[in-house]
């Protein structure tokens, strides 16, 4: 896909699909696969332009875009972000977009 390079991912999914385990490990380990997607945010950007409304909202909640930010703080994306400008203006909220 243009969207995303997935291959690690497949193939750790393979091998450990291919091991042994215990159901529970086995479930822990898929889902840690996945986190050797590599994202094309350029690309998702362009797409996300142009889908229909429904498939935008699920590209937000995935945070795969950030359009609105006091909802991507509601949402939890950006607490870091949130607490370095806290610890840069000593505790000041001030906002930023």
């Amino acid at each position: 896909s243009e969207l995303y390079e997935y291959t690690k991912s497949q193939e750790l999914i393979s091998r450990i699909r291919s091991a042994s385990l215990e159901p529970d490990i086995e479930k822990f380990l898929l889902c840690a696969a996945e986190r050797h997607t590599v994202f094309n945010f350029s690309r998702i950007a362009d797409y996300y332009a142009h889908a229909p409304a429904e498939i935008q909202c699920f590209f937000e909640e995935s945070a795969l875009v950030i359009i609105d930010y006091q909802q991507a703080i509601e949402n939890g994306f950006v607490r870091m972000t949130q607490r370095m400008v806290e610890i840069m203006h000593g505790g000041e909220e001030e906002e930023y977009a």
